[in-house]
């Protein structure tokens, strides 16, 4: 009993600490826990169960879980990757909690997730190297699958379809790729997080970093919006960066209340099967070392096969340019998810030596505007060149690598989890500086050469360059 109030109170005063940093210094990529998926009562009571089991108390199981039941609403989030390369810890809002399930007295207690019925199991882990490749094939998978379901999303409410948005309009292209990334963003990157990493962590990378962030895309959004300010459209420049920035927050909000929703359910049904004598419906089996070497094969074939697919496709579908554009963006795409994953490192490590303003998510505010301002000096090579060759680069380059290196569903996931925190006024700060260097990135890089040597507004839709 003593040991377990030791390590509780040593939780408290650690959660305390750190609730004014957004509820995670190093993990912006999510920004709420599972939630209260299932009721605190039979949460409390797999806790009793489970200290039954190893020796320990039943008030020794009820003295922690009391004092973590207040804590299922907090934050959590990851950047994807695995903490086991120290590149980013899972959940520190959460672990605070799980730190005091682990262990009751002097036993050792998994964590549990909010939604599992069953026992969580040590995983006995494979070679770094192979679970580095595997994620990388995870992500590769994913990343390309957001290309596609991007350039579906702009074709179909661009233009060639629906006509609903526009190049030169506030409601651009991408604007409903962003909402839908940002929307199951809340569902697999939020609510469903922690439940997703138990049964398998890379699976969760590939679905957040992988799939959401490369469905939404921040590079392209900033410089339609600066082709909107350069060309004189200064009003619909602007109202697409609020637009673009406010519906995608709102699809994010949306996703997490609507996941959240689906727990109820869930909760409900398992309720109503107990009270019939049915057995509750179980979560899949946690994580193990077969499931992470038949995903490492499975990802392995399946991304492999899409890119080589992808340039095979390149270099022989030559009858329409949009396509081909589609698919050399395919080709070049999983670098970008790479280099968006990797750089989330620097998430919640400050600035400088002294690890200064640690709030700050510097990996994705790096990720963006260096995406953004690349895509701007790419726009320029454009409208100064009438190389079909070079032009196919271009634009691949713009729909697959920039546009998989920068994010909106992270980034709207990030302000969240601030305006959520004590320090309200850092979810304000971070997008302003974020959207204001993008912005004047655009307009140095992009602007000077078109105002200054006349190269003419001829910025084009990405993925939308017609059938020839």
């Amino acid at each position: 009993m003593v040991n377990a109030q030791i390590f509780t109170s040593n939780d408290e005063d650690e959660r305390e600490g750190t609730a004014g940093d957004t509820g995670s210094a190093r993990n912006f990529d999510a920004l709420d826990s599972v939630g209260r998926s299932f009721s605190a009562k039979s949460h409390s009571q797999r806790l009793v169960e489970s200290s039954g089991r190893m020796g320990g108390s039943t008030e020794n199981a009820q003295a922690v879980t009391s004092n973590g039941e207040d804590e299922l609403e907090g934050m959590a989030g990851d950047t994807g990757s695995s903490r086991h390369y120290g590149l980013h810890s899972l959940e520190r809002s959460f672990s605070a909690k799980s730190h005091s399930e682990r262990r009751v007295g002097n036993a050792q207690v998994a964590p549990l997730s909010s939604s599992l019925t069953q026992p969580v199991h040590a995983v006995d882990r494979v070679s770094r190297w192979l679970e580095f490749f595997s994620i990388l094939a995870h992500l590769t998978t994913f990343g390309i699958i957001g290309v596609l379901i991007r350039y579906g999303l702009e074709n179909l409410f661009g233009p060639p379809v629906g006509g609903v948005t526009s190049n030169n309009g506030a409601l651009f292209n991408d604007l409903p790729a962003n909402m839908l990334g940002s929307f199951f963003m809340g569902w697999v990157g939020v609510v469903f997080k922690k439940d997703i990493s138990l049964f398998s962590e890379h699976l969760a990378v590939g679905l957040s970093t992988g799939l959401m962030g490369s469905i939404t895309t921040y590079a392209a959004m900033i410089q339609r919006m600066v082709a909107n300010m350069v060309g004189g459209r200064w009003v619909n420049g602007i109202s697409g960066l609020v637009l673009g920035m406010e519906l995608a927050q709102v699809s994010l909000i949306i996703g997490v209340d609507s996941a959240k929703l689906m727990c109820k359910i869930l909760e409900r049904i398992n309720h109503i099967r107990d009270r019939r004598g049915l057995k509750p419906l179980q979560a899949p089996s946690p994580d193990n070392t077969r499931r992470r070497y038949c995903s490492l094969l499975i990802f392995t074939l399946v991304g492999g096969g899409l890119w080589v697919g992808s340039l095979v496709l390149t270099i022989f579908d030559r009858s329409s340019r949009s396509r081909r554009t589609l698919w050399l963006a395919c080709v070049v795409a999983p670098p970008g998810v790479w280099m968006r994953w990797y750089f989330a490192r620097l998430n919640g490590q400050g600035i400088g030596q002294k690890h200064l303003m640690r709030w700050l998510p510097v990996g994705t505010l790096l990720v963006n505007v260096v995406a953004s301002s690349m895509e701007a000096g790419l726009a320029t090579v454009e409208a100064a060149v009438e190389n079909y060759n070079s032009r196919l680069w271009i634009e691949s380059l713009q729909l697959g690598l920039f546009g998989c290196l920068s994010t909106v569903s992270t980034f709207v996931a990030e302000i969240q989890t601030m305006h959520q925190g004590k320090n309200r006024w850092r979810a304000y700060v971070y997008p302003l500086s974020t959207i204001v260097t993008s912005v004047v990135m655009g307009l140095l890089i992009y602007g000077i050469p078109v105002w200054v040597l006349g190269l003419g507004t001829r910025y084009r839709p990405l993925g939308v360059t017609g059938t020839s």
